[in-house]
């Protein structure tokens, strides 16, 4: 359960990172 849930919150983390930056370059790079 313990690895299922660090996984999922990895995951979650990822994806909120790949969106900032893809927020960020389209910010960038009109």
């Amino acid at each position: 359960m313990v690895v299922c849930f660090i996984l999922g919150l990895g995951s979650l983390v990822a994806w909120n990172i790949m969106l900032t930056i893809g927020d960020y370059y389209y910010q960038l790079f009109p």
